[in-house]
């Protein structure tokens, strides 16, 4: 088979055909979802807000009105960010765990500092290429 006919993700067994490194990551790579979510939420949230308060400024007039408005936009983007992320590490999951298991260190505490980056940002890549299909 040629590099193009293997296929990509979990189900085509493409985390088989990546170096592994000695230690297992998928503590880091639990870590590294929660840190995408984190990164999603932020944007959504503001957006949201600016969003809100720019063209339904009646919505956020009464201070009480406010706060309940924007916690609901706050559940509302933590929820989507939450789905977003699942979107990125759905089928990529042993991909990006094999991937970090590579800059593991074999100190927790050290690896706990970098890692979870490693994978976050290898992660918003992949899913950036799931977009092209790759």
């Amino acid at each position: 088979m040629a590099g193009d006919e293997l296929g990509y993700g979990d189900r085509a067994g493409e985390f088989l055909r990546i170096s592994r490194g000695r230690y297992h990551a998928g503590l880091y790579v639990a870590v590294g979802f929660i840190v995408v979510v984190a990164a999603l939420w932020a944007p959504l949230n503001y957006g949201a807000v600016a969003v809100v308060e720019s063209k339904f400024p009646s919505l956020v007039a009464d201070h009480y009105e406010r706060t309940q408005h924007l916690e609901e936009i706050a559940t509302v983007a933590a929820v989507a960010s939450f789905f977003l992320a699942l979107l990125i590490f759905k089928d990529r999951w042993r991909c990006i765990e094999a991937t970090a298991s590579n800059w593991c260190s074999g100190v927790m505490n050290l690896s706990l500092l970098y890692v979870p980056i490693v994978v976050a940002s290898y992660a918003l890549w992949r899913g950036a290429m799931k977009l092209g299909r790759r």
